[in-house]
């Protein structure tokens, strides 16, 4: 499964903390540091291609030799090997990586690929997310205020002289 989400860290020294603790069927949790609590928008079963099989009898594996109790599918270089030899594997980027499911971009080849212009698109990405930031884009107002008034406090003083 795949989950989209903004999440935030409810700590344990928070009254909040508590009512979410009570809401999982839990009393008390010793110990508890924190608890996350995920806005979920989006659920997403994966295809599985990449995802290994556990050989069955080995759970109890050694450290160090975890790697040994799963099985490649094999499924993902399967598909990608046909798709690469079928030419197709340039477009396939293109039509899934060139944006992320929230929007952003997306990966770098598959961006070049579409013929974007990266500085242009990580520039616009960046303020966009500058923007997103309310309390970074508050903070740097009252900054610009603050040295504004600091210059026009300067230039009185050497006036004044």
């Amino acid at each position: 499964m795949r989950f989209f989400c903004r999440g935030r860290v409810v700590e344990w020294d928070r009254e909040e903390f508590e009512v979410l603790v009570g809401r999982m069927g839990k009393k008390v949790v010793e110990g508890a540091r924190a608890v996350v609590v995920l806005d979920v928008w989006k659920v997403q079963t994966s295809c599985g291609y990449a995802v290994p099989r556990v050989k069955l009898g080995e759970m109890n594996v050694e450290k160090g030799k975890e790697e040994e109790a799963f099985v490649d599918r094999e499924t993902l270089g399967h598909w990608a090997g046909k798709t690469v030899e079928n030419g197709e594997m340039g477009e396939y980027r293109v039509k899934n990586n060139l944006r992320s499911l929230d929007g952003l971009p997306g990966l770098r080849t598959a961006r070049r690929d579409a013929g974007q212009r990266l500085w242009v698109e990580d520039a616009k990405a960046k303020v966009a997310r500058i923007v997103r930031q309310k309390e970074a884009l508050g903070a740097g107002v009252c900054i610009g205020v603050l040295i504004v008034l600091f210059v026009q406090f300067l230039e009185a003083l050497v006036v004044g002289r």
